[in-house]
Order: structure tokens, then sequence, then C-alpha cells
């Protein structure tokens, strides 16, 4: 695979993609399977802290997996992990692992489990015992979890809940924060698409037609980032590993996607990487 730009990175219908942190040298890492459905691709690219492994999500024929990418030694394997669960009543099992986030030592990744939007639940996988470790939030029928974010000193999680009703309308999201052992759930603030500061003293979030900044103890909420021009949509806003920065999408309506960087007070905003499909979310490379 040789050498590679891994600024920053993002998935595509078509595959994973990374550049520089200006947006040059795009390249596609990730090109994996032919494309039988418009709901088939690829998802939740993270670098681990690193810098050397690539966790990432393919989805095809009704299948979920999960990724680990060495590009240096030009390894890549499917993450089969034990201790799968079943469902009350229904008894099916759980089997689509999305939004992975990696714990500071690079041991384990923070999961949203679940085959269908009301049952899922955030859940640690264990990579050194290849095993997923009980959940850390229940599966409740009136909500969903996903999206969980790991803070810089491990201690805590950050997620988003989704409340459902019985004919799967979903209401406003909420990110809520709880410990890797379970333990200290409480609500953050209404948002999704949370991303912790390298300090771990604020982090940052998208909320309706703004990207907002806040407190870890829930203070200082503050929008730093309004919508562009145009339609369209913020998702996915990620802090730096320097503390410098912000990497967020912008979706429109039309199938375009694209990236910007900002200054962490919401100045300086630049667009890096112009695609003519969604971009289903991005991160940086550590380092």
């Amino acid at each position: 695979m040789g050498s590679f730009n891994a600024g920053i990175v993002w998935a595509e219908q078509t595959g994973v993609y990374t550049a520089n942190v200006d947006g040059s040298g795009i390249r596609r890492l990730v090109p994996r399977f032919a494309l039988d459905d418009p709901f088939d691709g690829y998802g939740g690219p993270a670098w681990s802290p690193s810098g050397d492994r690539l966790v990432f999500v393919t989805r095809y024929s009704d299948s979920v997996d999960l990724h680990i990418l060495k590009p240096a030694a030009e390894t890549e394997r499917m993450l089969k992990p034990k201790g799968r669960e079943r469902f009350p009543r229904t008894g099916r099992r759980q089997t689509w692992l999305t939004d992975p986030s990696w714990s500071p030592d690079g041991q384990y990744l923070a999961v949203s489990d679940g085959w269908n939007l009301i049952n899922s639940t955030i859940r640690i996988l264990s990579l050194r015992e290849g095993r997923l470790l009980r959940p850390l939030t229940i599966p409740l029928r009136r909500h969903a979890d996903f999206l969980p974010a790991w803070s810089p000193n491990g201690g805590t999680i950050a997620f988003v809940r989704l409340p459902v009703t019985r004919d799967e309308q979903v209401g406003a999201p909420a990110i809520l924060l709880i410990g890797p052992d379970g333990r200290g759930l409480r609500r953050l603030t209404s948002g999704t698409s949370p991303s912790w500061s390298p300090d771990g003293r604020h982090l940052v979030f998208a909320w309706g037609t703004g990207i907002y900044r806040i407190r870890a103890d829930g203070g200082g909420r503050t929008r730093i980032a309004a919508r562009l021009g145009g339609r369209g949509s913020f998702l996915e806003p990620r802090w730096s590993p320097d503390g410098r920065k912000i990497l967020y999408t912008t979706s429109r309506h039309a199938g375009s996607g694209a990236l910007w960087t900002m200054d962490v007070d919401g100045s300086n905003r630049i667009r890096v990487v112009l695609r003519s499909s969604d971009i289903g979310s991005a991160g940086w490379r550590a380092g």
C-alpha cells in the first residue's frame, strides 16, 4: 500500500478516503466491494490514538461489519467479537456494530450495538480479548443509543440518545455521559455527534443548523458556527488532535458533500474537500 496521506479521513458510499489537512492528495484508501444497493457503503472511519490503525464500518447486503486496517503493514481484518447476546423476546442476535470510538490506550472500542433503530445500545469491545463486554446502556424499546465518543482521559463516554415512538418516529436527540464501567449516567445537553477537546474540558456537537461548544460539566453552551448559505446541514464536528481546529461535514439535498475546517471559535472557515456524493463521517489522524 506504500505511503499515504492521512491528515483527514472520511467515508463515502464508494470507499474510505484520506487527504492532507488542506484537502490535497486525496486517495481512496479502502475500496472493498462492488455496490449493489444505494444503502451499501462505508462509515465510521477512526484512526487509533497511535495513528497506525484505522477502524471503519462496511454495510453490504444487510450485513454490517467492523474492520481494522493497518496501512503500513498492508493488512486488514474483520472484527468478529465473541459475547453476542440475543434480544429479549425476539431471540435475534445483535449483529450490527457501528460508530466505533477508540479508548485512549487503543485497547478498546466503544460501539453502538443493535440490529435496528429501537434496540441499539452502547457497548465496549475489547480488542485484546476479541470480546464484547456487557452493555453500558440498556436496549430499551423507546430509545436508541449511538455515536459514542471516548474522552481523552478514558473516564467518560459521551453518546447520543434518540427517543423512538412505537411507530419508530424519532424525537430530539440528547447527548449523555457515562463511565466505561456503566456508572454515572447523566444528560449533558440537546444535540448530536459529540467530540471531545484534547484536554477533555469541552465538547463540540451539532444541533439544528449550528455547531456548538459546551464544557464537560454542562456549562457554557455556545454556538460557534451557523449554517453556511444554501440548503444543507452540519454533520459530525470533530476536534483536531492539537486542539486548534474543528473538522466538519456539510451535505446538500442534491447529494453533494463537503469537508470544512475552522478555528475552535468558529472563525476562519475553509472548505478543504468537495465531493459529488454524500460524506457520511470524517475524522483526523492522531499526531
